[in-house]
């Protein structure tokens, strides 16, 4: 049994005991003291009215000395009086207990009740928006697709969930998954349209938005950080240029550092390097035999300014030139 059922319970069983105790004590009421006394003067004065093996309850000998005049005159006013306020007395007493006792298991049973119902009520918790990208190391950037998780606990159902913009209210298309799948993803694609900061070093405050049944459930907010791109392309006359773009604009007078690198495409060539400094006006550079690289494995590596974390390294070719587009 766990500890919400044994407390569920716990109500039922006190007052079950306790009437149990008050049946037990109880007994003895009809041999409290003024009923004692009074049955004790009726038999040694009138031994025909009650039989020594007799044995009265106070309501028994009340309706007896009730029938008979002459036994209420041989018992006395005063001990008749006492008898019937304790007899009273015993019936508020009693009424109470019994009250005591129905409340109790009532109570239980609504505790019980209570208890099944929450157990099928969705509860969602733990909330954690991360980027997927290794570059990031979690923290979430807007050029990553997005990783929502969560803890849910009750009945599953079905659920919409989607992103919120908490500066703008804007929102994403809700996606329906079952509240058990515990995590879904958002590709950028998804929630470019709701973001509304698009400077350097700023973000976007999030949220995640969870739709069910009868609830809705959101996590707390996030900054979502405004990503960078370094591109470097290839246009169809070979020339080479580096540029750090937000949402394909070019950073206005922004330079950087950076290291990138292109692997030959024969082992016996020399790998292409530029950097670090790449400034603003990068001079472009002519690169003889482009397809002799093998793009597809160039790497970047972002020095600073700013947080490594935010950068992305995007690589263009044209297709005249044998070769497309890679990121990484």
């Amino acid at each position: 049994m766990s500890l919400y059922s044994f407390l569920a319970a716990l109500p039922a069983l006190l007052g079950l005991a306790g009437f149990v105790l008050y049946q037990l004590v109880g007994s003895s009421r009809s041999g409290d003291e003024v009923t004692r006394r009074i049955i004790d003067k009726v038999r040694q004065n009138a031994p025909s009215k009650i039989p020594g093996h007799q044995k009265l309850s106070g309501s028994q000998l009340e309706r007896l000395l009730v029938g008979d005049q002459q036994l209420q005159r041989l018992v006395g006013e005063q001990d008749f009086i006492l008898l019937r306020q304790a007899l009273r007395q015993q019936f508020v007493v009693t009424l109470t207990v019994y009250f005591l006792s129905i409340s109790f298991c009532a109570l239980s049973v609504f505790l019980f009740v209570r208890q099944a119902q929450a157990r099928q009520q969705l509860s969602v918790d733990h909330w954690a928006i991360v980027s997927i990208s290794q570059d990031s190391a979690g923290l979430p950037v807007d050029l990553d697709t997005l990783q929502i998780s969560w803890r849910s606990s009750g009945e599953p159902q079905d659920v919409e969930i989607y992103l919120e913009n908490v500066q703008t209210s804007l929102r994403t298309p809700p996606q329906r998954i079952p509240s058990s799948t515990n995590m879904i993803r958002f590709d950028p694609e998804t929630y470019r349209s709701i973001l509304s900061i698009r400077e350097r070093n700023r973000s976007n405050r999030f949220r995640a938005v969870m739709q069910a049944r009868n609830a809705s459930f959101a996590s707390g907010a996030v900054d979502l950080r405004v990503g960078l791109t370094v591109l470097t392309l290839v246009d169809a006359d070979a020339q080479l240029t580096v540029a750090a773009m937000i949402d394909n604009t070019r950073i206005p007078f922004y330079d950087f550092q950076a290291r990138i690198v292109v692997p030959p495409s024969l082992p016996t060539e020399d790998y292409l390097s530029l950097g670090p400094d790449i400034p603003y006006r990068f001079a472009p550079r002519r690169i003889p035999h482009p397809a002799r690289y093998d793009w597809a494995r160039a790497k970047g590596i972002y020095l600073g300014p700013d947080d490594a974390r935010l950068v992305r390294f995007q690589f263009l070719m044209d297709s005249s030139l044998g070769r497309s587009r890679r990121k990484n």
